[in-house]
């Protein structure tokens, strides 16, 4: 793993480690007031499915082949489109299991990573653009945020 890719990695997993344990501080000082305060988890199965299987394939190698470190505007145009066939490949979110929610959300970092390779185009770090092979200035210090809008559950 890359040294700034580690680095976020610590900071950004002890900053999810801090926001639950005040939500889980929150909830406990509710329950302890006569609020609804469960703590535990729905159960949300485990099953694997050969479906869901067969989707997270088709996933891996879209962002394998067009988004990996050697990337391109046309690779990344591809994994682009084979996420638009993920999208409609996945099932209802509502009725949802814990291997259909670890596949909406793997397909929604995909989209955001994507969408990120897409609006810098230049090469920087591990990741390599073919059809821009050098750095770009403009881009020197800048931080990207992207994000998924919320979307109706599918019926």
């Amino acid at each position: 793993m890359a040294g700034n890719s580690l680095l976020q990695a610590c900071v950004f997993g002890s900053r999810a480690a801090a926001a639950v344990a005040a939500a889980r501080a929150t909830a406990a000082r509710r329950a302890d007031a006569g609020r609804d305060g469960d703590l535990t988890p729905p159960d949300l199965g485990n099953a694997p499915r050969a479906a869901a299987d067969a989707v997270r394939a088709d996933l891996r190698v879209a962002m394998s082949a067009g988004a990996g470190p050697i990337r391109s505007a046309d690779g990344l145009d591809a994994a682009d489109k084979a996420l638009d066939g993920v999208d409609a490949s996945l099932g209802d979110v509502s009725a949802a299991t814990r291997d259909d929610l670890e596949l909406h959300h793997a397909a929604a970092v995909a989209r955001l990573l994507v969408r990120s390779a897409r609006l810098r185009d230049e090469s920087r770090g591990a990741h390599w653009r073919d059809d821009a092979p050098d750095r770009a200035a403009r881009w020197d210090g800048v931080r990207l945020r992207v994000q998924v809008t919320a979307q109706a559950p599918r019926r």
